[in-house]
């Protein structure tokens, strides 16, 4: 029995995912050909590294704290809502420069008008987006990413989910430097 993401997205998702894993229990077909599998990604997953903070087993937070609210980091991060006031706030460990990837903090972190007002205080602020958003417009560069057939791809995240064990590998089409690369920006549509 194989049950994905069509067996999660209705209303008793979890109840039918956990049969799945019940029956395949039952009947000896847990992990082994004709059942449910775990896959053995042949690459490293990002998912499957060792997180800052739960060493161990454990999880461990508070290992430091944020300069101006003293709120506590969390597997390595602060929380967006301190952002503001660590541009905002002069002295020793003040945030002047930023890059934003593809994200638009602004309009997606809580009190993002905050953000707004101090975005324009940073020394420099570098954006690698398709769009010209609420946060990328304050943004001394901004560059566009790679198109999709100008980069390679090895689907390293998904594939720690395949039924399979399997490495899918794409070189890229198109290179920056191509002559039949289409002009202007490399973004999709």
């Amino acid at each position: 029995m194989y049950g994905r993401i069509g067996l999660c997205n209705q209303e008793f998702g979890s109840l039918a995912g956990w049969l799945v894993d019940v029956v395949n229990i039952l009947s000896g077909h847990f992990d082994t050909p004709g059942g449910s599998m775990f896959a053995h990604p042949a690459a490293w997953t990002l998912t499957g590294q060792p997180q800052p903070g739960l060493e161990g087993g454990a999880a461990i937070f508070g290992r430091w704290h944020t300069r101006v609210r003293g709120a506590k980091e969390v597997l390595g991060q602060a929380p967006v809502s301190c952002l503001a006031e660590e541009i905002a706030t002069p002295g020793d460990g003040q945030i002047k420069a930023l890059v934003t990837v593809a994200g638009n903090p602004v309009l997606s972190s809580p009190a993002g008008d905050k953000l707004d007002e101090v975005l324009p205080q940073l020394d420099a602020m570098i954006s690698v987006d398709c769009w010209l958003n609420e946060t990328t417009r304050h943004a001394d560069v901004i560059r566009p990413g790679q198109g999709l057939l100008e980069q390679p791809h090895h689907d390293d995240l998904i594939l720690a989910f395949a039924v399979n064990s399997i490495a899918n590998y794409s070189p890229p089409v198109l290179h920056p430097d191509d002559p039949g690369r289409r002009v202007g920006n490399p973004c999709p549509a």
